[in-house]
């Protein structure tokens, strides 16, 4: 595969990690600042649904696509970091769905005024986010270091 190919496929997944990234940030600082009552809290908890759903989720599928092309044509199959990476962004995939459902609930509670179950959605989604944002800030490292002392 020529270089020009394997440069354009590491631009692409540059460009839709920097969407998941920046989605799941800007969405866990909506979440976060949604703890108000009333009107601003539900149109952040909405906010932070369309950003997710529109920008972060999309981007680390893609993301994980790319990647695994990424990966597969430029041979770094073999490299041991990689399979660690790989079963990090997997189940930072995993954890984004759970983020993507609980913000769903979360939206559809705060409508039907359940506001008892929105709290215990929001902190269940909070630490959700937290365990991402660490899972992001591993992978990283991962992609940065290579750790190739595996």
């Amino acid at each position: 595969m020529s270089m020009a190919v394997i440069n354009w496929l590491k631009f692409a997944h540059l460009l839709t990690v920097m969407m998941a990234v920046g989605g799941a940030l800007a969405q866990f600082i909506l979440i976060t600042r949604s703890r108000q009552s009333g009107g601003e809290a539900a149109a952040n908890e909405k906010m932070a649904l369309a950003v997710f759903r529109t920008l972060a989720f999309p981007g680390l599928m893609l993301a994980f696509v790319l990647g695994l092309g990424l990966a597969g044509v430029s041979g770094k199959f073999s490299e041991p970091w990689i399979h660690v990476k790989m079963t990090a962004v997997f189940i930072w995939l995993i954890l984004a769905h759970m983020e993507l459902s609980g913000l769903k609930k979360m939206v559809s509670q705060r409508i039907a005024s359940n506001s008892n179950a929105v709290g215990k959605i929001k902190s269940r989604h909070l630490m959700i986010g937290k365990i991402n944002l660490i899972l992001i800030l591993a992978i990283v490292y991962l992609a940065v270091f290579r750790l190739d002392a595996f």
